[in-house]
Protein backbone atom coordinates (compact mmCIF):
# COMPACT_ATOMS: atom_id res chain seq x y z
CA UNK A 1 0.00 0.00 0.00
CA UNK A 2 2.90 2.42 0.82
CA UNK A 3 4.17 1.91 -3.06
CA UNK A 4 0.85 2.87 -4.02
CA UNK A 5 0.28 5.92 -1.68
CA UNK A 6 4.00 7.36 -2.93
CA UNK A 7 3.31 6.84 -6.99
CA UNK A 8 -0.32 8.25 -6.64
CA UNK A 9 0.88 11.31 -4.69
CA UNK A 10 -2.09 11.53 -3.66
CA UNK A 11 -2.02 13.22 0.25
CA UNK A 12 -5.38 11.84 1.66
CA UNK A 13 -4.65 8.04 0.40
CA UNK A 14 -1.06 9.04 1.81
CA UNK A 15 -2.76 9.56 5.15
CA UNK A 16 -5.11 6.33 5.01
CA UNK A 17 -1.98 3.92 4.88
CA UNK A 18 -0.42 6.25 7.48
CA UNK A 19 -3.55 5.26 9.84
CA UNK A 20 -4.08 1.65 8.16
CA UNK A 21 -0.32 0.99 8.76
CA UNK A 22 -0.34 2.55 12.88
CA UNK A 23 -3.78 0.77 13.40
CA UNK A 24 -1.83 -2.64 12.08
CA UNK A 25 1.33 -1.92 14.23
CA UNK A 26 -0.94 -1.23 17.52
CA UNK A 27 -3.39 -3.90 17.16
CA UNK A 28 -6.35 -1.02 16.99
CA UNK A 29 -9.67 -1.72 16.11
CA UNK A 30 -9.16 -1.78 12.36
CA UNK A 31 -12.97 -1.61 11.21
CA UNK A 32 -13.69 1.83 13.62
CA UNK A 33 -10.53 3.15 12.49
CA UNK A 34 -11.35 3.07 8.70
CA UNK A 35 -14.74 3.72 8.99
CA UNK A 36 -13.81 7.17 10.94
CA UNK A 37 -11.19 7.25 8.11
CA UNK A 38 -13.74 6.80 5.20
CA UNK A 39 -15.88 9.12 7.23
CA UNK A 40 -13.46 12.10 7.15
CA UNK A 41 -12.99 11.81 3.45
CA UNK A 42 -16.36 11.59 2.30
CA UNK A 43 -16.23 15.08 4.75
CA UNK A 44 -13.90 16.45 2.54
CA UNK A 45 -15.20 15.70 -0.45
CA UNK A 46 -18.57 17.51 0.32
CA UNK A 47 -16.88 20.23 1.52
CA UNK A 48 -15.09 20.52 -1.74
CA UNK A 49 -18.16 20.35 -3.76
CA UNK A 50 -20.07 23.03 -1.71
CA UNK A 51 -17.07 25.76 -1.84
CA UNK A 52 -16.97 24.91 -5.82
CA UNK A 53 -20.84 25.70 -5.91
CA UNK A 54 -20.47 28.65 -4.11
CA UNK A 55 -17.55 29.98 -5.99
CA UNK A 56 -19.01 28.91 -9.45
CA UNK A 57 -20.96 32.06 -9.13
CA UNK A 58 -17.96 34.34 -8.84
CA UNK A 59 -16.76 32.53 -11.58
CA UNK A 60 -18.76 33.04 -13.98
CA UNK A 61 -19.04 36.75 -13.03
CA UNK A 62 -15.37 37.12 -13.98
CA UNK A 63 -15.77 35.40 -17.51
CA UNK A 64 -18.92 37.65 -18.11
CA UNK A 65 -16.92 40.93 -16.96
CA UNK A 66 -13.68 39.98 -19.18
CA UNK A 67 -15.89 39.18 -21.90
CA UNK A 68 -17.90 42.83 -22.07
CA UNK A 69 -14.36 45.02 -23.06
CA UNK A 70 -14.53 42.73 -26.26
CA UNK A 71 -17.77 42.81 -26.71
CA UNK A 72 -18.25 46.65 -26.41
CA UNK A 73 -15.25 46.95 -28.83
CA UNK A 74 -16.78 44.45 -31.56
CA UNK A 75 -19.95 46.51 -31.28
CA UNK A 76 -18.12 49.74 -31.75
CA UNK A 77 -16.67 48.53 -34.88
CA UNK A 78 -19.18 47.50 -36.38
CA UNK A 79 -21.18 50.87 -35.71
CA UNK A 80 -18.39 53.01 -35.97
CA UNK A 81 -15.40 51.81 -37.64
CA UNK A 82 -13.55 54.88 -37.36
CA UNK A 83 -14.28 56.55 -33.94
CA UNK A 84 -11.65 53.83 -32.40
CA UNK A 85 -9.17 54.07 -35.61
CA UNK A 86 -7.14 56.35 -33.41
CA UNK A 87 -6.57 53.91 -30.69
CA UNK A 88 -5.21 51.24 -33.21
CA UNK A 89 -3.14 53.67 -35.54
CA UNK A 90 -1.60 55.66 -32.65
CA UNK A 91 1.72 54.79 -30.77
CA UNK A 92 -0.22 56.28 -28.03
CA UNK A 93 -3.37 54.57 -28.53
CA UNK A 94 -1.18 51.34 -29.07
CA UNK A 95 0.32 51.36 -25.79
CA UNK A 96 -3.19 52.54 -24.59
CA UNK A 97 -5.16 49.13 -25.79
CA UNK A 98 -2.30 46.93 -24.55
CA UNK A 99 -2.47 47.94 -21.24
CA UNK A 100 -6.09 47.43 -20.74
CA UNK A 101 -5.75 43.58 -22.12
CA UNK A 102 -2.68 43.13 -19.86
CA UNK A 103 -5.22 44.61 -16.98
CA UNK A 104 -8.17 42.81 -18.30
CA UNK A 105 -6.33 39.30 -18.53
CA UNK A 106 -4.74 39.92 -15.24
CA UNK A 107 -7.84 40.92 -13.45
CA UNK A 108 -9.19 37.50 -14.76
CA UNK A 109 -6.56 35.48 -13.69
CA UNK A 110 -6.73 36.87 -10.24
CA UNK A 111 -10.63 36.33 -9.87
CA UNK A 112 -10.02 33.03 -10.92
CA UNK A 113 -7.00 32.56 -8.45
CA UNK A 114 -9.57 33.85 -5.21
CA UNK A 115 -11.88 31.30 -6.23
CA UNK A 116 -10.06 28.55 -6.39
CA UNK A 117 -10.06 27.27 -2.93
CA UNK A 118 -8.22 24.16 -2.15
CA UNK A 119 -7.87 22.22 1.30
Amino acid sequence: MWDFAIRSNVEDIRNFVDIYSICKRTGGNMEKVIMKAIDVLLDKIDIKREIHKLTAQKRMESYILTAIPFILLLFLHIVSPNYLSVMYETIEGRIIMTLALFTIVSSLLWNLKLTDISI
